[in-house]
């Protein structure tokens, strides 16, 4: 692919990242479109090594019960990501033949969403919005918990009121490995399908007619461009022109591992107007020794590099240079709850009292929780949009399509939706490209009725 003979060369579709959202993307377009020549960059030596990795998150499948701060709109939405990866799990090629171990891959794990106090009233306002919507889902009393989960329950205070909403087959995913099983379920005989790893893309050029890619000594050309590589998609999109009103945060969700203590994952009551999870337990499948992951802390990072935590051209250049970045984050922190929040995961990186501050959070999960035994680990990047025209916090991820280009920003619970982002995206690159999208085929794989999907909108701004 390095000789200047464009038409020969000529992609369809350039994808940029491979982890769980460009691979998603790969593998919907390359088993239910008429695209035909697709091309997936990653800068890594293998596939899903960024915060895909099983050591960058939580490991969960959001399916729209556990999120308390969820819109029913938006509960229904997940509900629908849920199945379409359950019918992937179950499906995939790679899965079925054993080219890669099913324990490698997923786990069901117990899923619990516990209520403290007054946070019970909200906790069953929202099982009544979704019983119905979620009927396997149960509401469970102090003596339930405890039946299921006593560590819960074992050193509370008895005057302390618990409820819990709980599904007995929530999944644990290792977002990692299922993205080398979407890219190995992609490579379909009759298309012209490439990966290629250690492959990074430093430049996006719009040539009119397609886009020209430049790596560390070569040359692609795309006649679409999507771009999936977490906070770097704003990056690329900014030096493009794009996101004007637009800035970013990176927020690093780092976490502290504890020995096997519970056998679920246990969630919190959300805040609504906070786009991050309250602190949570997350056992690891993955591991050998099991253990549990308490977390996420909100790390802001004054970087736009991982291995960063502070970068002087970065803060001149996308905050103190931009003066309406500033205001907006002025602005948000005039919020008492967001100002708390801030400031508290702030005080978690002192060394030993953020530890032991930390505890105090991580003990509303398992009150006999014993601080010595708390491990820190850096966890991966959130890129958190920040909206300038209302200087306000974007929740949840988003994805921008501006004609043959497309960017996605993908927090939580970008991962969990990430089939269902793609079959949206695919949708709409076969539109710009005058190609055929095979809903027919899609929804007989995934075993779904047109009526389930019908009433998703396109989640673009």
């Amino acid at each position: 692919m390095k000789s200047n003979n464009k038409k020969e060369e000529l992609l369809d579709v350039a994808i940029i990242g491979g982890g769980i959202v460009g691979t998603s993307l790969l593998f919907t377009l390359a088993n239910f479109t008429g695209v035909k020549r697709i091309a997936l960059f990653e800068k890594n030596k293998e596939l899903g090594q960024g915060n895909s990795n099983y050591r960058n998150n939580s490991k969960t499948l959001h399916e729209g019960f556990a999120e308390t701060n969820y819109s029913l709109e938006k509960m229904k939405r997940m509900k629908i990501a849920g199945i379409l990866f359950r019918g992937y799990l179950r499906r995939s090629k790679v899965i079925k033949e054993g080219l890669i171990r099913k324990e490698e891959v997923f786990s069901e794990v117990p899923f619990f969403v516990l209520a403290i106090n007054e946070e019970i009233d909200l906790l069953e306002t929202k099982y009544e919005q979704i019983k119905n919507l979620f009927p396997e889902v149960k509401l469970l009393n102090r003596k339930e918990i405890f039946n299921l989960e006593p560590n819960i329950v074992k050193g509370r205070n008895k005057n302390e009121r618990i409820e819990a909403i709980f599904k007995e087959n929530g999944l644990a995913l290792n977002f990692g490995n299922i993205a080398k099983t979407l890219a190995q379920d992609s490579l379909i005989k009759d298309k012209d399908i490439k990966i290629l790893k250690n492959q990074e893309i430093n430049e996006i050029k719009d040539r009119d007619d397609y886009f020209e890619l430049k790596t560390n000594g070569n040359l692609f050309y795309s006649k679409f461009v999507y771009v999936s590589s977490s906070a770097n998609s704003f990056y690329f999109a900014k030096k493009m022109g794009f996101l004007e009103n637009f800035s970013l945060l990176n927020i690093r969700g780092n976490y502290y591992s504890y020995p096997p203590v519970i056998n679920s994952k246990v969630y919190r009551v959300q805040i609504e107007k906070i786009p991050f999870v309250q602190i949570h337990a997350d056992p690891n499948p993955f591991l050998k020794n099991k253990s549990v992951e308490f977390g996420p802390t909100a790390e802001i990072i004054l970087s736009n590099e991982y291995a960063k935590d502070f970068d002087l051209n970065y803060i001149y250049n996308y905050l103190i240079k931009d003066k309406d970045t500033i205001y907006s984050i002025i602005n948000i922190f005039k919020d008492s709850d967001i100002r708390k929040f801030i400031f508290k995961n702030v005080l978690y990186r002192f060394p030993k009292v953020g530890k032991w501050l930390f505890a105090i959070e991580a003990k509303k999960i398992v009150p006999k929780l014993n601080v010595d035994y708390l491990e820190f680990n850096k966890g991966g990047i959130r890129p958190q949009l920040v909206d300038n025209s209302q200087a306000k916090l974007v929740l949840g991820e988003k994805q921008f399509a501006f004609n043959n280009i497309m960017f996605a920003i993908t927090p939580s619970p970008g991962a969990s939706a990430s089939i269902l982002n793609s079959i949206e995206s695919s949708n709409y690159i076969c539109k710009q490209l005058d190609v055929k999208f095979n809903i027919d085929d899609l929804l007989n794989y995934f075993k779904l009725e047109v009526e389930q999907i019908k009433d998703i909108k396109l989640n673009f701004l």
